[in-house]
């Protein structure tokens, strides 16, 4: 019994890491979400001040608006840049984060393929053991039977 106890405390321990590790998943896909939002956000702000650029320039422009546009198009760039990095280490952590989780569930399954194995050999243990005891009434029945009609 105290084996069930502590395999219960151990499924109980293992449930309450999974749950950690699905909300750190969760936590993950949520920051990768928003980052992705962002980068598209700025992948979008960037073409749209790309193409008024373009059309400015068509209209004609002065050699310090040009350097502007040119400056704030580096700007846009390097913060895209920095976005995709920042992407890129989300997606790592997500990777992790799945891979925390997977091992987890794994532990959990685990856990709860040995208590079900457990509980069935204690059946089966049961099962004999009554099996034994019918066995031994059936046989002092016998006894008794035999013993009785030798005496008569």
């Amino acid at each position: 019994m105290a084996d069930t106890a502590n395999l219960d405390i151990l499924l109980d321990l293992a449930r309450q890491q999974l749950d950690d590790a699905a909300l750190g998943l969760r936590n993950a896909a949520d920051k990768l979400r928003l980052a992705q939002e962002q980068r598209q956000q700025l992948d979008s702000y960037r073409h749209d001040y790309q193409q008024r650029a373009q059309q400015s320039l068509g209209a004609g422009v002065s050699a310090s608006n040009y350097r502007n546009f040119v400056q704030f198009l580096e700007t846009l760039d390097n913060a895209i840049s920095l976005q995709n990095k920042t992407v890129n280490q989300l997606e790592d952590a997500m990777a992790h984060a799945r891979s925390t989780w997977q091992q987890k569930k794994r532990q959990l399954d685990a856990y709860d393929a040995l208590k079900t194995r457990r509980a069935h050999a204690r059946l089966q243990e049961e099962k004999r053991k009554e099996q034994r005891q019918t066995d031994e009434r059936a046989s002092r029945r016998t006894v008794l039977q035999t013993s009785s009609t030798a005496f008569s």
